[in-house]
């Protein structure tokens, strides 16, 4: 989505369209339980980091009047993207290790 958006934004510009990519982070919604989505280790964002649908809604209404190309909320988030960018070997490992393996350990258990 980040590569197609920043695309289309230097297409479109030219004729005087702007193109925003809002990076939310974790959004309260009743999404997961619908779902039936049940993180198996328990892990989730911080509370103090989770975003409403208002507050995203929000800023989606910012950026329509005034534009930029990238926004990423909460700002804190943004460091995660930097170390996505610019450390990716430890963020895949972090992610692996601390996420994706005990996931996939408790799923197996419960069989």
């Amino acid at each position: 989505m980040h590569v197609f958006s920043e695309a289309l934004r230097r297409e479109v510009k030219p004729w005087g369209i702007d193109v925003s990519m809002i990076y939310p982070g974790g959004v309260t919604t009743e999404f997961g339980a619908h779902a039936g989505i049940k993180r198996k280790t328990n892990a989730t964002t911080p509370r103090f980091m989770l975003l409403t649908a208002e507050q995203v809604g929000q800023t989606v209404v910012k950026l329509v009047r005034s534009p930029r190309p990238m926004l990423i909320i909460p700002w804190l988030w943004s460091l995660t993207v930097w170390m996505n960018r610019n450390l990716n070997a430890l963020v895949d490992y972090t992610t692996i290790n601390r996420f994706t393996i005990p996931e996939r350990k408790e799923e197996l258990k419960a069989r």
